[in-house]
């Protein structure tokens, strides 16, 4: 079902390391600054999504959370915005497909680079299935 245009929304936005690193590449507490967004990278894409209009919320580690309308979200990344089954919301892409992230391809490349990924959290799979 699509998602009202005024209903507010949130998404995570997940940003890359700093610096290059790989799965054989443990996170330390010597380390772990290597494995976070440099400050500046993190400014730049807080900024860009503040400029759109998002509320922006406070960063923790490698994300932060972008809030707004849905006709916002739909309107920046170019995907509708379907409610699912048990609640959650996934990006309609134009090959009908869904999915929890949304495109990251309607970025400007220089913020591209730097985002991971921008995502809906899915809701728990665990509870009462009946009652």
């Amino acid at each position: 079902m699509a998602v009202q245009k005024k209903e507010i929304v949130s998404a995570q936005v997940v940003l890359e390391p700093s610096r290059d690193t790989t799965s054989q590449d443990p996170v330390t507490a010597e380390n772990v600054r290597g494995h976070l967004p440099s400050t500046e990278d993190l400014g730049r894409v807080e900024e860009y999504f503040s400029r759109l209009g998002f509320t922006v919320e406070h960063a923790f580690a490698n994300s932060f959370a972008i809030t707004g309308p849905a006709e916002l979200f739909e309107k920046v990344f170019d995907a509708g915005l379907l409610e699912t089954e048990k609640g959650g919301l996934k990006a309609s892409h134009s090959d009908q497909s869904g999915s929890f992230e949304l495109p990251k391809d309607r970025l400007p490349t220089e913020i591209g680079k730097i985002v991971s990924a921008i995502t809906f959290s899915p809701p728990p799979d665990f509870g009462p299935k009946s009652f």
